[in-house]
């Protein structure tokens, strides 16, 4: 029977060689499993600093409209419909909504109607939802009923969300 060193020292060059080019290859693999590994532990970090931005709302933020139907909130990333909630108010006084929905074909946005129809005056719209990173982000912002008949003056930018 052949001692290992014989058997090794027997056999032809190509796997001789083998033991050298796999430790090569381990090397290799390890540095690739190392950066693989760095960026799968920075993608989560990057997703926790990313929280959900309210992009777009109707009506806007501080604009003077005729009393709208239905209230419409849209995000910069897809949301989980049960883990969001829109309130209307005002002053103190809740607004009844209808059930919030997501937008026919657009995850990011949620749709509620108004129940009643608004009487002029100042009204706050207050929102939550959460992120795919799970932290939940608030905001509000206000907008004003005119009485019918007077125009309609739109703000340009979506509202900041307030710290959490």
């Amino acid at each position: 029977m052949p001692t290992r060193r014989s058997a090794f020292r027997d056999a032809p060059k190509p796997f001789r060689h083998l033991g050298t080019y796999v430790v090569e290859e381990r090397r290799s693999t390890d540095s690739v499993g190392h950066a693989a590994l760095g960026l799968s532990l920075a993608t989560p970090l990057q997703a926790a600093r990313a929280h959900p931005r309210l992009v777009r709302a109707t009506p806007s933020a501080d604009s003077r409209v005729a009393a709208p139907r239905t209230l419409s909130l849209t995000f910069n990333e897809s949301l989980d419909l049960a883990l969001t909630r829109v309130t209307l108010l005002r002053g103190d006084r809740p607004i009844p909504l209808d059930s919030l929905r997501l937008a026919t074909g657009d995850a990011n946005t949620v749709v509620a109607g108004v129940s009643t129809t608004l009487a002029p005056g100042r009204y706050t719209v207050r929102w939550q939802v959460t992120g795919a990173d799970g932290h939940p982000v608030r905001g509000t912002f206000e907008f004003e009923v005119q009485a019918s008949g007077a125009p309609e003056a739109h703000a340009a930018h979506a509202p900041h969300p307030s710290p959490h």
